[in-house]
């Protein structure tokens, strides 16, 4: 499974960066192999809204099942649920450790109750 973390750093050692479509980038973790790649989030935007759906795009492209971030606005949220991303929420310092927390159960998960309040 893979799972993408916002990230200020492009190393799993960065602060883990709470905003999803704004993040510097996405560290991807195959928890098959174990293994780290890291994906820079610089799609020339100036919008917000636009970020958001490039960075969604970048995302689904790299074949992430799970997204961990600190906030993800609804529109994010929308088109990762609708690919069938699962998405958290994660305040952990860093991206290790927003990952770590992931594996023992330990971050909430946006559900699709979450997902229907918003756009039902």
């Amino acid at each position: 499974m893979k799972i993408a973390v916002t990230s200020s750093g492009a190393v799993p050692e960065a602060s883990h960066d709470p905003r999803f479509g704004r993040a510097a980038y996405f560290m991807l973790f195959d928890t098959e192999t174990n293994s780290w790649e890291c994906h820079p989030n610089n799609q020339p935007c100036k919008s917000l809204k636009l970020a958001v759906m490039k960075a969604a795009e970048l995302v689904i492209q790299l074949g992430a099942a799970v997204v961990i971030s600190g906030h993800m606005g609804a529109k994010a949220r929308r088109v990762l649920y609708e690919n069938n991303i699962r998405l958290y929420r994660s305040a952990a310092p860093t991206v290790q450790e927003a990952v770590s927390a992931f594996q023992k159960g330990e971050l909430p998960e946006i559900t699709a109750l979450d997902y229907e309040k918003i756009w039902k």
